[in-house]
């Protein structure tokens, strides 16, 4: 699974992408600004605007067909770049 992205924030959809070559991939799961709970990833989202330095986390993983579970893998939108 790996994190694929880089633009402006605002406006900018934040896309996850999810791989397994074997079983295949049955669910990504992702959450942002340390929400509670993850939430089921369907496609693309804008993340809320950020106040003038101030960073966000998103963390994403995945299920695959057969019941395993990826690592989580982080990554951080800073009020200007998502790198």
């Amino acid at each position: 699974m790996n994190y694929a992205g880089y633009g402006k924030i605002r406006h900018q959809l934040v896309p996850i992408n999810a791989a397994d070559t074997e079983s295949g991939v049955k669910t990504t799961y992702y959450r942002y600004d340390k929400e509670a709970t993850f939430q089921i990833y369907t496609e693309p989202f804008a993340p809320h605007s950020l106040p003038r330095n101030s960073n966000l986390t998103i963390e994403a993983f995945a299920d695959d067909n057969l019941g395993n579970r990826s690592s989580p893998i982080v990554g951080a939108i800073t009020n200007a770049r998502i790198y």
